[in-house]
């Protein structure tokens, strides 16, 4: 496997895992205030607590969604360089080999 590959492939698991133990930790933080706010009769304290924290899973859900935007445009550009990358190499072959024949007929030319 190409080693770019493989290192998208680590950067998604990264990407994924970390999503994963933000949601974790913030659904644990969620389940923790409102059991010490409801616990205390402050219901209405609590119903707007809780909709300020969905505001913040909505906002960190965006960014998310933004995160892997980018991370996507960045795949394709190292795909594309990736190409460009082996594209060159081929041609810098080619050249070498070319090289290396003008080489061999000069010195077979200057011979005779």
């Amino acid at each position: 496997m190409p080693k770019s590959q493989e290192s998208k492939r680590r950067d998604r698991n990264s990407i994924n895992k970390s999503k994963h133990d933000l949601e974790t930790s913030l659904s644990g933080l969620l389940n923790q205030t409102n059991s010490v706010i409801y616990g205390s009769d402050t219901e209405l304290k609590g119903v707007n607590f809780e909709k300020e924290i969905r505001k913040v899973w909505v906002t960190i859900e965006d960014r998310a969604k933004a995160t892997e935007k980018r991370v996507k445009r960045l795949d394709d550009r190292v795909d594309f360089v990736d190409m460009g990358s082996n594209l060159m190499s081929t041609r810098v072959s080619d050249l070498e080999r070319q090289r290396d024949e003008l080489h061999e007929e000069r010195t077979y030319l200057q011979a005779m």
